[in-house]
């Protein structure tokens, strides 16, 4: 599936020329000699480059106004590096001011990105890499935390929820509120939105556990895959400007957000999940799209014009009601 026909860039490609880039990320290669290097896809919030040393393959990402999350980003692929495949961090380098460039490093990894493959894969494919992605998944989400929250860079909660539900209720209400996204929704969507989500809140009422790792970008465009020897394996799961503690379900939402227009990775995932101690209550289905309902309200809420994210949010919440019976 292509998300560059869901989503627009919330920030724009860094206005700096490439080989000045590279001049940035140069001391950080330990005196390796770049022979190369080439713009990558994906990230709509940084701009990536893919070096050539003569020493091995790295991925600089780029961004501006980012310290923590960068920092953050870099913290969790080191304590996760044991745990599920992630890139393999060379270095962090932090601007002096908010106006400089910061630069998250990390070694290249080899593979493709499962919504770039997906669309070619026969079902038992399909489902060799839906239960490994359903391993991989609960391995992630057996990461706790003492409570929910926001990251900081140790990483650990910085930003502790009261409770994960309220939270979330509560931002629901702010994006409803606020004025882009009541007139990016219109008057009559905005009132339905408004309804529909105070008839079904109490759809996460409950969500214990509310103290696991959410990658809270968990989707295809972040999951690299790799075939060795006629089998799919996880090569990586990439981008986590959006982690937090807080319910796995949140992942889930995200990860079969457009399940309609992609493979059936679902009962091998939800089966391998299982399997592995992911946790998936009764209502998860119902929940974990509820959940990303925020996601929705977020983008419609958010600062620019991105008229192809704002499309993709409001046809997600029609859908969304339309199946439900509003």
């Amino acid at each position: 599936m292509n998300y560059d026909l869901k989503f627009d860039r919330s920030a724009r490609m860094l206005a700096v020329e490439e080989h000045r880039l590279i001049d940035i990320v140069r001391p950080m290669l330990g005196g390796r000699r770049v022979v190369g290097w080439s713009a990558m896809s994906g990230g709509y919030r940084n701009t990536n480059l893919l070096i050539e040393t003569d020493d091995g393959r790295f991925v600089a990402r780029f961004s501006k106004g980012q310290r923590k999350a960068v920092q953050v980003e870099a913290a969790l692929l080191q304590r996760l590096a044991e745990v599920i495949p992630v890139p393999e961090v060379m270095g962090v380098q932090l601007a002096d001011g908010d106006d400089g460039v910061d630069v998250l490093l990390t070694h290249h990894v080899e593979g493709d990105r499962l919504c770039d493959v997906e669309d070619s894969l026969p079902p038992a494919e399909v489902d060799a890499i839906g239960t490994a992605l359903g391993r991989t998944a609960a391995s992630m989400h057996a990461v706790t935390f003492p409570e929910a929250g926001f990251l900081g860079t140790d990483p650990s909660v910085a930003a502790p929820f009261e409770s994960y539900a309220d939270a979330f209720l509560a931002h629901f209400r702010t994006c409803l509120s606020d004025d882009r996204c009541a007139d990016r929704l219109g008057r009559d969507l905005h009132q339905s939105v408004a309804r529909f989500m105070a008839r079904h809140e109490e759809v996460v009422a409950d969500l214990a556990p509310a103290n696991r790792l959410v990658h809270s970008d968990f989707n295809t465009k972040n999951i690299l895959v790799r075939r060795n020897d006629d089998t799919w394996h996880i090569a990586a799961i990439l981008d986590w400007d959006f982690a937090h503690a807080g319910c796995s379900l949140t992942d889930l939402g995200n990860l079969f957000r457009f399940e309609d227009e992609q493979p059936g990775y679902r009962p091998a995932f939800t089966d391998a999940y299982a399997a592995a101690g992911g946790q998936l209550s009764p209502d998860w289905r119902r929940q974990a799209r509820f959940l990303d309902l925020l996601a929705m309200l977020s983008f419609l809420a958010g600062p620019g014009e991105r008229p192809t994210t704002f499309e993709t949010a409001r046809a997600v919440l029609t859908r969304t009601m339309d199946e439900w019976g509003n």
